[in-house]
């Protein structure tokens, strides 16, 4: 079977050779990009499993975050984005350029490793702890083959962790769940990131809200979440 191929876009060629080195050396195959229309040109032709996306390309090219929605066009592969200290992670993560997860320069090459495999693992879908394939509450519907929440019958678009955070909740209706059990459902492992969650959960309940919908997610202070509709 064929590793995983991953499509490496970083306009710093030492950065890009050494993260290029560290996957091959690991297993994955790889193909490099310096700027955004050659990274745009080489997804097209190869079909990457996964794409490792520096935000700030340079001056002269589109920038990761247009790569990025221009990708969602068409594709839902993995996209994980490379950022410095200091740029909005919030727009990152948040809105709708349809990241699957980040990771702050200079990259720690054993975080780097465990971010691409729970990535990878997440394409897959969440484990599951019911055999259910549909979650019914409060008018919404969540069809968990499809992958499609709808409320009072009209579809609600939701990225692919934000459908997985609902999923694990909805499954759980009467349980609080910890943010690590939450995390450790979407994500694969526990990171650490207590911000990186928060927003995730703040957009997902935005998007739902937006439909006419309820909060879903409802803060327990200092225990974790629980699904409400």
């Amino acid at each position: 079977m064929n590793q995983p191929l991953v499509l490496v876009v970083e306009d710093d060629p030492d950065l890009r050779e050494l993260m290029t080195v560290t996957l091959t050396n690991s297993g994955y195959r790889t193909l490099e990009a310096s700027n955004g229309e050659s990274a745009l040109e080489k997804f097209h032709t190869h079909a990457p499993h996964l794409v490792l996306l520096d935000i700030s390309l340079g001056p002269h090219t589109i920038d990761g975050l247009e790569v990025c929605r221009r990708i969602r066009r068409d594709s839902d592969v993995p996209i994980v984005f490379l950022t410095t200290h200091g740029e909005d992670i919030d727009q990152i993560i948040g809105f709708s350029t349809g990241a699957d997860d980040y990771l702050t320069k200079p990259v720690n090459h054993r975080l780097l490793l465990a971010r691409l495999a729970a990535v990878l693992r997440r394409q897959e879908g969440p484990r599951r702890t019911t055999e259910a394939t549909r979650i019914g509450h409060g008018g919404i519907d969540i069809d968990l083959n499809a992958r499609t929440v709808t409320l009072n019958d009209q579809l609600v678009d939701l990225t692919r962790i934000q459908f997985d955070l609902l999923a694990a909740m909805a499954e759980n209706p009467t349980r609080v769940l910890t943010r690590e059990q939450l995390v450790e459902r979407v994500w694969g492992e526990w990171y650490g990131n207590d911000h990186h969650l928060d927003v995730h959960l703040s957009r997902l309940r935005h998007r739902v809200t937006a439909a006419g919908g309820p909060r879903v997610a409802h803060a327990v202070r200092g225990v974790g979440f629980r699904f409400t509709s």
